[in-house]
């Protein structure tokens, strides 16, 4: 489980990591990304340190969509910054995720499928008709 440090802290590593940087200014590097997860922190340190970061982290900020996290970015041409949160610790549960049911046109003619033993030839896949539709 990772722990908090503090803001002067981090801020510290990265002044130092800058004077690293600009010690070399005639060489190129990839755009770097830095991560600050709060996901693995109980529930309302990971929310606090959430929203701590979201307050100051530099803007112009956007979310970025996940199924399962709720993630703020801020990006320029040299720096891309992360920080995400699970969503049940910042958002409420409005309604469950439900599998997603498909309606499929027929892939092959009868004759192609009795060749291949099934419908849609799905069976030969080792995938049963329920299983085709749903997912």
């Amino acid at each position: 489980m990772s722990k908090l440090t503090s803001t002067s802290a981090v801020a510290a590593a990265l002044r130092n990591l800058a004077d690293s940087l600009e010690g070399h200014m005639d060489l190129f590097v990839v755009r770097p990304s830095i991560y600050f997860n709060c996901k693995y922190e109980p529930e309302d340190t990971g929310k606090e340190a959430f929203l701590t970061l979201a307050k100051i982290l530099p803007r112009p900020i956007r979310k970025e969509p996940d199924s399962s996290d709720y993630i703020l970015v801020h990006e320029t041409d040299a720096l891309r910054v992360h920080v995400s949160v699970e969503r049940s610790k910042v958002c409420q549960l409005v309604e469950a995720a439900r599998p997603a049911v498909y309606e499929c046109a027929p892939l092959l003619s009868k004759l192609e499928e009795e060749e291949l033993g099934g419908v849609g030839g799905l069976a030969g896949l080792g995938i049963g008709v329920d299983e085709a539709v749903q997912s």
